[in-house]
């Protein structure tokens, strides 16, 4: 049984699709793994329950059997996000966000909900065949909404890009415009973003979130940040105030890139040797 409500976000991709199964993120196995059985059911706000197969293997947990008609069913495409909110004894809530205004998609009727209508699976070792859908014995809750600390934060992190606690400030059209960008770019590396305000252009700085400044940068760290065709380098100072760490020196780059306020910026880390690191950076033009 879980000690604590626990979240995991993913983002959806081509693979994800093809593959069909999904990852359960390793910190999330790691604290609630054990508890894990081989099915997992899987309530979405319109009072359907999916029962989806786990398969384990080497300390990795993903959903298999039945994903791809959960998928399917609800027609998750590369570009959506899906929320899992745990509850306990392998159940959990889900959310399923679209790809265009990252809000809580359209779910088809409950009373399209019905085993008949859909294909089961059956689980290896057992005789007896599961149906993918069961309908919940509760009220049918259209409305029900996603946990309030489910936000952009979290989404952009679960996609290893980390940011400002600021980016929670930014209006819908500037929060959808940093999602598209982490898509667009799928940075490898450690990352962060950046959404371009007037503080940063007046300033000549890029604020850097906590979370990767804390892991990654030190006062006397040697910053130098490469537009991403591999052109002009610029030599940049790490500095602190009021709590917040930022890199100065911006002015020549937004001035070469043509960048204003609004486009988005995306750092990555492709080299760190001792204090000295190399920044990659992704200009998203809005």
């Amino acid at each position: 049984m879980a000690k604590s409500p626990s979240h995991f976000f993913k983002a959806i991709h081509a693979s994800t699709i093809e593959d069909k199964k999904l990852m359960i993120p390793q910190e999330f196995v790691r604290k609630f793994g054990y508890e894990l059985s081989a099915v997992a059911t899987l309530a979405v706000p319109n009072g359907c329950v999916w029962r989806v197969g786990l398969t384990k293997d080497e300390g990795s947990i993903w959903f298999q059997n039945g994903w791809h008609e959960f998928v399917e069913y609800h027609s998750i495409c590369a570009g959506y996000f899906v929320v899992f909110q745990y509850r306990k004894n392998s159940s959990f809530q889900v959310f399923i966000l679209d790809n265009l205004t990252y809000c809580g998609i359209q779910y088809p009727s409950k009373n399209s909900c019905t085993p008949s209508k859909h294909n089961g699976y059956e689980m290896q070792g057992e005789k007896p065949r599961m149906e993918g859908i069961e309908e919940k014995n509760e009220p049918d809750n259209m409305n029900e909404s996603m946990p309030d600390e489910i936000d952009i934060i979290k989404l952009l992190e679960d996609m290893r890009i980390c940011v400002c606690e600021s980016m929670k400030f930014l209006s819908v059209k500037e929060r959808q415009a940093a999602i598209e960008a982490a898509k667009s770019i799928e940075p490898e590396k450690p990352s962060f973003l950046v959404v371009l305000q007037t503080r940063n252009m007046m300033e000549h700085v890029v604020y850097v979130p906590a979370t990767f400044a804390q892991k990654y940068l030190s006062g006397d760290s040697h910053v130098v940040a490469q537009d991403s065709r591999g052109g002009s380098k610029l030599a940049t100072k790490m500095k602190s105030s009021s709590g917040e760490c930022f890199l100065t020196g911006w002015l020549g780059f937004f001035e070469e890139n043509h960048v204003r306020e609004g486009d988005i910026l995306i750092l990555e880390m492709i080299k760190k040797k001792n204090k000295n690191i190399l920044l990659k950076v992704s200009v998203v033009y809005t």
